[in-house]
């Protein structure tokens, strides 16, 4: 899976910016009458970081549900192998010719779970 590091580090400087915003806004709210002021003044400012933080969040949201659909529809498109497709049936015989058109995982995989080779069609 992509971890999108840029599109998180652009969400965690964002929300540093809110962070910031609301710290310097409580200062303010702690002093006199104009520092008071200018903390609301700073409303607008706040108002618009946390927006901006908000698309940089929604973003890397995105882009990892992305890489996630990606990752698990790419699966749709694995051919399954015969050999796997009749586990669900579990034949346990099948002819010489049948057992050499199998790779070698296969091959094992069936003479693990008990299969026979013969030479004839059953």
């Amino acid at each position: 899976m992509t971890t999108f590091k840029s599109a998180y580090d652009l969400a965690q400087k964002r929300v540093q910016v809110v962070n910031d915003k609301a710290q310097e806004i409580e200062t303010l709210l702690g002093g006199t009458e104009e520092d008071v002021n200018a903390a609301l003044a700073l409303e607008p400012a706040l108002d618009e970081a946390q927006a901006e933080a908000q698309k940089a969040i929604d973003l890397y949201n995105k882009l990892t549900k992305a890489g996630d659909l990606a990752d698990s529809t790419a699966s749709l498109f694995v051919p399954v192998s015969e050999a796997a497709a009749e586990v669900g049936t579990v034949k346990n015989t099948m002819t010489r010719e049948e057992f050499d058109g199998m790779n070698t995982s296969e091959k094992a995989a069936f003479m693990k779970r008990g299969g026979k080779v013969t030479e004839e069609k059953e």
